[in-house]
């Protein structure tokens, strides 16, 4: 990228910023006796370094970086299943995979973990709550009317949520309810909008603001593709796409078989490493342009609305996705592209840590209990994570996590890979189902960050090996409980 089209990219985040800049500059004094409102934006298929706080050259995330710089933006933030509907019932639930066993091609998410589900509990406790754009999880009967009734899709009935919009992305153009065709983006920022110049002071809300963007869908070309401010698109690449720094064929030569099925390496990896400009690379980036536009334009609503005083704002993603790193797509593995994320908390009733980067690790089953500590309503004892209120509040808790234990378990018939693992400062340990025999991953963080040494099949670091191997096992089973 030539100096130039970096000086116009700054530039341009400077302008774009304004938009949420309003909201972040209220500072008013906060009706202490009120509970705060909360917002939640979850993106989807987006990787931890895609966004501009993190130096990534084609994300133009000007209202993000806002959030990041006023806020807290952990560095080490995991999801604990990369799939979306997992991640997304874990996000729900409070709870692992191990648990509560949703994901594509499993059993409905069972009705036992209806009575806790975070907004649920919420409602209980007088909040208004609403989702906009993608739920991503359902329920044990799969009938959709059932599930409408149960949930509050387009009624008034005491469902999971008070107001709930759903929005799809095949395609991403189509007819909203008013007959008007628009991006789904574009729909879920007039939905959005409209939920919260409805809402009254005196009723503390929950807006979760779930993307289905940047997921690339089919065709992406034509009328799936976002058209982003001519300013904007002149900061992605014009004539070559830059490819992963982990590309290297020797990287992906030395992957197993199990890592390496059509779905992750086939044509569908070629887009990522191609050099046509007009591909779904850019097409991934203009996404993630227009999702930050949205991110600004609603919180814009929200001071508009005067709600920037006691308005909690979060953003994070459901999983990562590899864009071309080690030569593969998808995002079903337990390399940093695929369970890597963002997130970042800004709390306006208390700066004491704005700025701030954590670095302990923090997980999307987390989530839930936050949002609840952020309410005042009891965290269930059912509930695997811990709140990170204390990290925003500046009263860093006297003990967190060294370790973390992650899974995937998906059955769609298309070899993706099913998976256990553990991970801490000095190794990241992964098992593979492989038919009879396990594959095994075994990299060291001090000196390979990559995760691209395997140590597994060392003689020297066989007593590792199996220490990891029994903690991800171990894990396994305390939180299928």
């Amino acid at each position: 990228m030539s100096y130039l089209n970096i000086f116009r990219r700054d530039a341009l985040r400077a302008i774009l910023a304004a938009g949420v800049a309003p909201f972040l500059a209220s500072r008013g004094k906060a009706d202490e006796g009120r509970k705060p409102n909360i917002i939640l934006f979850l993106s989807d298929d987006q990787k931890w370094d895609v966004v501009g706080y993190e130096g990534h050259p084609l994300a133009i995330t000007p209202n993000i970086d806002a959030l990041a710089k006023q806020g807290v933006a952990f560095k080490n933030s995991f999801v604990t299943t990369p799939i979306c509907a997992s991640s997304r019932a874990t996000l729900m639930t409070g709870t692992y995979f191990a648990k509560h066993r949703f994901n594509f091609g499993t059993p409905k998410l069972s009705e036992k973990f209806w009575p806790e589900l975070f907004p649920n509990l919420l409602k209980q406790a007088g909040y208004k709550t609403a989702l906009i754009g993608k739920l991503g999880v359902w329920f044990e009967d799969g009938l959709w009317g059932e599930l409408g009734r149960k949930i509050g899709w387009n009624t008034e009935d005491s469902g999971l949520f008070d107001v709930f919009v759903p929005v799809g992305r095949t395609p991403y153009i189509s007819e909203d309810d008013d007959g008007v065709e628009r991006h789904s983006l574009d729909k879920i920022e007039r939905h959005a909008r409209e939920f919260l110049a409805a809402q009254d002071k005196d009723q503390p809300f929950c807006l979760i603001v779930s993307f289905n963007v940047p997921h690339i869908t089919e065709s992406m070309d034509g009328q799936g593709r976002y058209q982003i401010a001519v300013e904007e698109e002149g900061s992605l690449p014009g004539a070559k796409v830059p490819v992963s720094r982990l590309s290297d064929p020797a990287i992906f030569n030395a992957l197993p078989d199990v890592l390496t099925p059509p779905i992750m390496a086939g044509e569908e990896a070629q887009k990522w490493l191609g050099t046509d400009p007009t591909n779904e690379f850019v097409d991934y980036f203009r996404l993630v342009a227009g999702m930050d536009r949205v991110v600004g334009s609603i919180l814009q609503e929200a001071k508009a609305d005067g709600f920037g005083d006691d308005t909690v704002v979060m953003f994070t993603s459901d999983n990562g996705l590899a864009l071309g790193d080690r030569r593969l797509s998808g995002k079903w593995t337990h390399f940093d592209e695929s369970v890597r994320v963002p997130l970042v908390i800004f709390d306006p009733r208390d700066q004491s840590r704005a700025g701030t980067r954590p670095e302990e690790f923090v997980l999307n089953v987390d989530l839930a209990p936050t949002i609840l500590d952020f309410a005042g309503v009891e965290i269930p004892e059912s509930y695997q994570g811990h709140s990170l209120v204390p990290f925003v509040e500046g009263a860093y808790p006297a003990t967190w996590r060294t370790e973390f234990y992650g899974e995937h378990d998906v059955k769609l018939g298309q070899r993706i890979p099913d998976w256990i693992g553990v991970r801490d400062a000095d190794y990241v340990f992964a098992e593979y189902a492989d038919g009879k025999k396990p594959v095994y991953f075994l990299t060291d963080e001090h000196s390979d960050a990559d995760e691209i040494v395997n140590l597994a099949d060392d003689p020297a670091y066989a007593s590792v090996l199996e220490a990891y191997r029994k903690k991800a096992h171990d894990y396994q089973a305390l939180y299928a409980r």
